[in-house]
C-alpha cells in the first residue's frame, strides 16, 4: 500500500485472503507521504485455476485515516503440456509374428505438470486381424470401456504428477495377412502429446505346398508320352535329339 495523499497514515494494514503470507512490513504503525506498507506471500496454482484460465487476486489496504481500499489483479494461467502418452508391445513393434500368436500391449500415460484438469481418454483401435483378449494389468486405475476392437481407457481428472499404465492382450486371427497393428488416440480437455502412438507387426511368411490333382497328373503324363514319341522318331531317322 502506497500513501499517495498529503497526510501521514496511521495503523496501516495490508491484507490478501488468497495468499499465504511469507513477509513484508504489515501492519505498519505509520506511513509517511509517498511511503509504502507491504505484504509478501505465495499462492499455488490449482487445476481449477487452469480450467478457468486466470486467477483473480484482491489486496486490501486500510488505515485510521482512510476506508478500506481494494486493488484487484487478474493473472492469466497458461496451459502447459500436461500429459504424454506412449504405446509399446511385447514382442516389440516391428517383430515378425504369426497367426495364433498373442501380443501384449501397454499404454503409458505420464502426467507432467500438476494434477490433470479434465478426464483423459485413450481410444485404442485394434486391426480387424486382431481379437482382444483381456486387461492383464491396470495399476494406473483406468476405467475400461469400449467394445469389440475399439478399447477406451479413461483416467479421471485430478490425478497427480506421475506415471499411469494399463496392459492388455490381443491374439492374431488364423486368417490374418500382411501385418497387424493398432493406434491410440488421446481425447479430453488436457493438453497432451503422444509418441509413439501406434505399433505394427509383420506376419512371418508361410510356405504352402500344392498337391497335384488328377487332371494335373494326367497332363504331365501326356506331355511325357508325346516327348518320348518324338525322340524315338528322330532316332529312327538317324538324328540325335540332343
Amino acid at each position: 500500500m502506497t500513501n499517495t495523499g498529503n497526510t501521514l497514515l496511521n495503523n496501516v494494514v495490508v491484507s490478501d485472503n488468497l495468499i499465504t503470507p511469507t513477509g513484508g512490513m504489515t501492519p505498519c504503525a505509520t506511513i509517511a507521504i509517498g511511503g509504502t506498507c507491504t505484504l509478501i506471500g505465495t499462492y499455488t496454482v490449482t487445476a481449477a485455476d487452469a480450467t478457468a484460465g486466470s486467477i483473480t487476486n484482491t489486496g486490501t489496504g486500510d488505515s485510521d485515516e482512510t476506508p478500506p481500499e481494494d486493488d484487484v489483479l487478474t493473472t492469466p494461467v497458461g496451459s502447459a503440456l500436461q500429459v504424454v502418452v506412449s504405446k509399446s508391445s511385447i514382442p516389440a513393434s516391428g517383430t515378425p509374428v504369426a497367426p495364433g500368436d498373442t501380443i501384449s500391449y501397454t499404454l503409458t500415460l505420464e502426467v507432467m505438470d500438476g494434477p490433470t484438469t479434465a478426464d483423459t481418454e485413450l481410444t485404442d483401435t485394434l486391426d480387424a486381424d486382431l481379437t482382444f483378449g483381456s486387461v492383464t494389468s491396470n495399476p494406473g486405475g483406468f476405467a475400461i470401456g469400449g467394445s469389440g476392437n475399439v478399447l477406451i481407457f479413461t483416467l479421471a481428472a485430478g490425478v497427480a504428477v506421475g506415471t499411469y499404465e494399463v496392459e492388455y492382450t490381443a491374439t492374431i486371427n488364423p486368417d490374418a495377412s500382411g501385418d497387424v497393428g493398432n493406434v491410440v488416440v488421446i481425447t479430453g480437455g488436457t493438453d497432451s502429446d503422444c509418441y509413439p502412438c501406434a505399433t505394427g507387426h509383420p506376419l512371418a511368411g508361410t510356405l504352402t505346398t500344392e498337391i497335384p490333382t488328377a487332371s494335373t497328373l494326367g497332363l504331365f503324363m501326356l506331355i511325357t508320352l508325346l516327348a518320348g514319341a518324338a525322340i524315338r522318331r528322330l532316332r529312327n531317322r538317324g538324328l540325335d535329339p540332343i
